[in-house]
């Protein structure tokens, strides 16, 4: 699924790296400039080297930016500026082209790419640049950036209640934030808006069929770093790091390998039910197995619309604790429970 086009806000209306980087290059773009940028799917990398080439452009280099496999069948040297995006997608010539530049040449090059996969033509590339200075790393969004870009959409401030809910259901992730705030009317705001996520689940339709069903294991509630492990890694124990490095390269996996709520969220209302419930079912059996508490997961399952006696037997005793000091809280216990069969 492509991200990129959702990552068009102006870099340097936001703090963090990719700012740092442009006010340095604007302050002395004559210094020469060797840097690689890393980060997943659609954290801005594309965004940056535009606004990197325009301020190169402005100041008067030749500057090569955009589509790099060019770069093979035409000579490298001539350009002042070497912007190269997705260089984790070009080949080894390109790859030992771009290195030779970085080592013999004058030009300034700055090298986009996501941390999966990284071929060892690109890692000495990279190795070659580090020499230079560290990686600028590209990620989440803090949550002041994230109030920023939704008070741009809406032409005034957000209430803080929507920047965190906004940044809790996207992980910060740049793409998602855009791909909402972009759909709010003028007059309203929508955390969750159905269009959003009607299309991030056709676009998660076309993922590779392993990734997918690792997604849809962590949007049940399977746990990469706890007790209850994806069944989709145990039937592909030698693939696991790539697995999980790929989830977290497209932008869909935090860094911790939790799943983006959103992109949860999208593909469970995706995915047949009787998919979905035969997962739910699996992991009510992996924890009763551990002889663990529903807790958490209860709620999780009850959220996702499972009926079990369970989950509303489990969901039941967490309102009657709650019932004497939050009875708000209680109140959508019960309501859970109910609907979970109690």
């Amino acid at each position: 699924m492509d991200t990129r086009a959702t990552t068009a806000f102006p870099v340097r209306s936001l703090r963090g790296p990719a700012a740092a980087l442009l006010d340095e290059v604007a302050a002395d773009p004559q210094r020469r400039l060797l840097v690689g940028v890393t980060g997943p799917a659609g954290t801005g990398k594309s965004a940056l080297l535009g606004e990197l080439a325009s301020v190169y452009r402005a100041a008067g280099f030749e500057t090569r930016h955009g589509p790099t496999p060019d770069l093979a069948s035409r000579d490298a040297t001539a350009y002042t500026a070497v912007l190269v995006d997705d260089a984790h997608d070009l080949d080894d010539v390109t790859l030992g082209r771009l290195r030779e530049l970085a080592q013999t040449g004058e030009s300034h090059l700055v090298v986009a790419h996501r941390p999966w996969p990284r071929s060892s033509a690109l890692r000495a590339l990279l190795a070659t640049l580090d020499l230079h200075r560290p990686p600028v790393a590209l990620g989440p969004m803090a949550r002041d950036d994230i109030a920023v870009v939704a008070a741009h959409r809406r032409g005034q401030p957000v209430p803080g209640a929507v920047v965190d809910a906004l940044a809790r259901v996207t992980a910060g992730m740049p793409w998602l934030v855009q791909r909402v705030v972009t759909t709010w009317p003028r007059d309203g705001v929508q955390v969750a808006p159905p269009a959003v996520l009607a299309q991030l689940g056709r676009e998660l339709e076309h993922l590779d069929d392993r990734l997918r069903e690792l997604l849809l294991d962590l949007a049940v509630g399977f746990d990469l770093s706890g007790d209850t492990p994806p069944p989709a890694l145990e039937r592909d124990l030698d693939g696991v790091e790539d697995l999980v490095a790929h989830g977290e390269a497209a932008g869909l996996l935090t860094s911790a390998g939790a799943i983006v709520p959103l992109v949860g969220e999208a593909l469970l209302a995706a995915t047949p039910a009787h998919r979905v419930r035969a997962r739910q079912r699996a992991l009510l059996a992996a924890v009763d197995t551990l002889g663990r508490p529903l807790d958490d997961v209860a709620r999780q399952l009850a959220r996702t619309g499972l009926a079990d006696p369970r989950v509303a037997a489990a969901l039941t005793g967490q309102a009657d604790a709650a019932l004497a000091r939050d009875p708000v809280a209680a109140r959508a216990l019960y309501a859970q429970a109910v609907a979970a069969g109690a």
